[in-house]
């Protein structure tokens, strides 16, 4: 069961012309943007981190709007963990509980959450925000 002093809410990629190719890219960032605002509601940390921005592009602006008082995480790699900067600041916010939402949930969410499945955290993976490129919506990981 989630609690909020031990939630964080990590958004993942979202961005460029990357977002513009999401099957139901409406919907999803919608769903992004009711995520972000419910967090901030329950004042729920967030974490955000952009793929390569200097060759996808940022942070579509529907999402980068909302998150104005955090700067996003530029990470090279598929797996946020691969990112030093990434791991200090979930680190520091000591809470055990991420909620993972985003973009190509086959590669950097799946990549991320294989390599943050093991204690102290629990993953919670929100299937509607993160649809992916070609027509068929994401399943859990």
């Amino acid at each position: 069961m989630l609690t909020i002093n031990s939630t964080v809410l990590l958004i993942i990629d979202v961005q460029g012309k990357l977002a513009h190719l999401m099957f139901e890219r409406e919907s999803l960032f919608e769903n992004l943007e009711k995520l972000i605002k419910g967090a901030k509601v329950l004042e729920i940390p967030i974490l955000w981190t952009e793929q390569c921005p200097q060759k996808i592009g940022p942070t579509i602006p529907q999402v980068s709007q909302l998150l104005t008082s955090i700067q996003p995480i530029p990470k090279i790699n598929f797996s946020c963990c691969d990112n030093e900067r990434f791991m200090q600041e979930l680190e520091a916010l000591n809470r055990k509980q991420i909620l993972i939402t985003g973009i190509e949930a086959h590669i950097c969410i799946y990549q991320t959450t294989v390599d943050l499945v093991s204690p102290p955290y629990t993953h919670i993976n929100l299937i509607p925000a993160y649809p992916r490129q070609g027509g068929t919506s994401a399943r859990r990981v």
